[in-house]
């Protein structure tokens, strides 16, 4: 598969404090791939440099070969947060997404539709508004309107982390069944590592801050994961082994 993002030798300071510290890593077209590390390490610090949210103070981040120094149409970004417009409907959440980008009403209600058939759970809810949706609906109002800007990469940054643990395994599995229908390029940042264990091919392990990288584990599991299996419950625990070493 080809590289579609490669972070060269990234560093990042506030002022005196130094975040990141000679971050370098790959990920592939296609590939999910999942950022963990101690709480305050600077992993949203990194996913905001590459959506180009943030700014850096040396290295490279590049997507399909073209430096990032500003958000652009080949990244979306999924917040933790419920960032949808309480104002506008389900569908008019996720066509504005291919409006901002220029298409037309028609083609991005059509975009947006494809979308919603995509994201399980939304059929039948084009009409309804924020107020009237579930945290778990408003994420995946979310996830299906960054899915109709047609990113190359979909950024997700503790996308799971406000709803309650059956829901969030149930989104998990719905994410994963998104990914393996549209072959998104996925890098998703989440503190939950049974999580990153069961969506991602690759783990990248974080050091405390200044971040570091400890380690970036393949997970070499056949899907869909059994989150009880003698080897899944062994790489969980070296993941957090790692984590909780520093």
């Amino acid at each position: 598969m080809a590289v579609i993002l490669k972070v060269e030798d990234l560093h990042k300071s506030y002022d005196d404090l130094k975040v990141l510290d000679g971050i370098t890593f790959e990920v592939s077209e296609g590939e999910f791939f999942a950022i963990v590390g101690p709480s305050g390490c600077g992993k949203t610090t990194l996913l905001k440099i590459i959506a180009g949210l943030e700014d850096y103070d040396a290295g490279r981040v590049l997507v399909d070969g073209e430096e990032v120094r500003e958000p652009g149409p080949d990244r979306a970004l999924v917040f933790q947060e419920y960032a949808i417009f309480p104002w506008k409907t389900v569908l008019e959440n996720v066509m504005f997404a291919p409006l901002m980008q220029g298409k037309d009403p028609e083609e991005a209600e059509r975009i947006a539709r494809e979308c919603l058939k995509v994201v399980p759970g939304l059929e039948g809810f084009e009409d309804a508004y924020p107020k009237q949706l579930s945290g778990g609906m408003k994420q995946r109002v979310a996830i299906a309107r960054a899915l109709a800007a047609e990113p190359r990469i979909l950024l997700m940054d503790e996308p799971f982390a406000a709803v309650d643990a059956q829901t969030r395994n149930k989104m998990q599995e719905e994410l994963l069944k998104i990914w393996e229908r549209t072959g998104q390029t996925i890098l998703l940042v989440t503190h939950n590592v049974e999580e990153a264990v069961f969506l991602a091919d690759r783990v990248m392990v974080l050091s405390p801050r200044p971040a570091e990288i400890v380690d970036i584990v393949e997970i070499d599991l056949p899907r869909p994961r059994d989150r009880t299996d003698p080897e899944f419950v062994e790489l969980r625990a070296r993941i957090l082994d790692m984590i909780g070493s520093r």
